[in-house]
């Protein structure tokens, strides 16, 4: 049982290490392309002829441009309420400096951290309540 939960914990480690990477790539090709993808999709349409509804061209994007930014952006613009300047400033700086190579936004960057917590967080609490020890739940969590 020791085996198959190292196993477990190995496999969420890299598929959320993936998903980090990805979702990374992603937030770096869209900041580098500037303009909204919607309309370079629109354009794209128009210039073949195609008659197509605004659903089928906003479906036609890739999963992660319309569900998984969207989300990381709302959650940065919620946390820079909260977050104070000084501190957003610093993390630009530092980013500039660092060269920001994914190219995000301070506050972006910052929601990112939270998120990882959450997330880590959680998978903690699923092995200690996975686990095969004889403690109860008050102890567990």
């Amino acid at each position: 049982m020791n085996t198959l939960l190292w196993i477990i914990v190995g496999l969420v480690l890299v598929g959320g290490a993936v998903v980090l990477v990805v979702v990374g790539m992603r937030t770096a090709s869209t900041a580098q392309n500037r303009e909204d993808p919607l309309m370079a999709r629109l354009a794209e349409f128009t210039e073949r002829g195609d008659m197509v509804s605004l659903e089928d061209l906003e479906l036609s994007q890739p999963f992660s441009e319309r569900v998984i930014i969207p989300i990381l952006r709302a959650i940065g613009e919620f946390s820079t309420r909260f977050t104070p300047q000084k501190l957003l400033e610093e993390t630009n700086l530092k980013m500039e400096l660092a060269g920001n190579p994914v190219r995000i936004d301070a506050s972006t960057f910052l929601a990112s951290r939270f998120v990882v917590a959450g997330i880590f967080g959680g998978f903690l609490t699923l092995i200690f309540v996975i686990s095969p020890r004889s403690w109860s739940l008050g102890t567990t969590i």
